[in-house]
């Protein structure tokens, strides 16, 4: 509902992105990306909300949704560790792998992710990432190529010695045809 809610606020990208396989609104792609400064993106869904049909019970649970998504400190309080994932990472980091994070974040929420949860970042006194790239930063959203080839190159890393994983098919499918 969500989604469909904010299909039609003004935005200024034009590339798909995936959640959960939905196609996200533009708007949001917008915040991912950096395409737009967070209270022009707030102010476009504020407007478009005014002039839409939908109930006002609709409107004003789209407007909080919105709002608490896009408020790092909100958001990350929404966000919670995997246990067994981090024991992954740990482990993988331990064996000599070389692990890096390519993912659709915005810079602020992000920098509030990090010190949040700094079991995913560090392990042993060390860094557990060899490399981070986010959407925010460099204004490009999985499942763009231009995303995963700016990666690979600013990494330095091969296709074929790169395991990626994700959770969307979308994404998958994009590392694929870069040979990852």
């Amino acid at each position: 509902m969500l989604f469909n809610a904010l299909s039609g606020v003004p935005a200024v990208s034009t590339y798909p992105s995936y959640n959960k396989g939905l196609q996200m609104p533009q708007i949001m792609i917008d915040w991912q990306s950096g395409a737009q400064s967070l209270p022009k993106i707030q102010e476009s869904i504020t407007n478009h909300l005014a002039t839409s049909h939908l109930p006002e019970s609709i409107k004003d649970w789209v407007l909080q949704s919105t709002i608490m998504m896009m408020d790092p400190t909100s958001f990350i309080a929404t966000r919670q560790t995997i246990p067994e994932n981090i024991k992954m990472l740990h482990e993988l980091k331990n064996k000599g792998y070389k692990l890096y994070i390519l993912s659709n974040w915005d810079p602020t929420s992000f920098a509030l992710f990090k010190t949040t949860f700094p079991e995913i970042f560090t392990h042993n006194n060390t860094q557990t990432f060899d490399g981070i790239m986010i959407s925010g930063n460099i204004g490009i959203v999985k499942p763009e190529i231009k995303m995963f080839t700016k990666c690979l190159s600013d990494f330095n890393l091969k296709p074929d010695q790169t395991l990626f994983i994700d959770d969307e098919p979308a994404n998958i499918a994009s590392a694929q045809q870069v040979n990852m």
